[in-house]
């Protein structure tokens, strides 16, 4: 699939559409990718929607707003919303997986996203 219909389909993903297997498939290769390459022990996870949007906060404490900053798209697709969520995403690729082993698509919000910046901040209180 080419970048832009990649782009066109995880635009159009917005929460009503997000299947709750995409969004546990989702948030279960995020919270593995941090449990296999060791960034927080422990990593605490957790999942919020916001605007319409599934989002997913990982740190070394719930509620912690240290952490990386996630969003789930159909298919499923992780995009990287923070400089944090980017850091840790340092050498993933185009895939992860989740705890089944089935592919997960990596991106970066800013990239898949350009004309919808996301109010950090604001999506980070609701962690809170």
């Amino acid at each position: 699939m080419c970048l832009k219909s990649f782009s066109r389909s995880v635009a159009q993903a917005g929460a009503a559409e997000l299947s709750p297997q995409d969004a546990k498939a989702g948030k279960d290769a995020i919270e593995l990718h941090y449990i296999n390459q060791k960034i927080y022990s422990p990593v605490v996870c957790d999942e919020r929607e916001v605007g319409g949007t599934v989002f997913v906060s990982c740190g070394p404490s719930r509620g912690s707003v240290d952490g990386g900053l996630w969003a789930i798209g159909a298919g499923p697709t992780v995009l990287a919303v923070n400089g944090k969520a980017l850091q840790h995403a340092d050498g993933i690729g185009t895939t992860i997986f989740d705890a089944d082993g089935k592919q997960v698509r990596f991106a970066e919000w800013r990239k898949v996203h350009r004309d919808k910046p996301i109010d950090v901040p604001a999506v980070l209180k609701a962690f809170q």
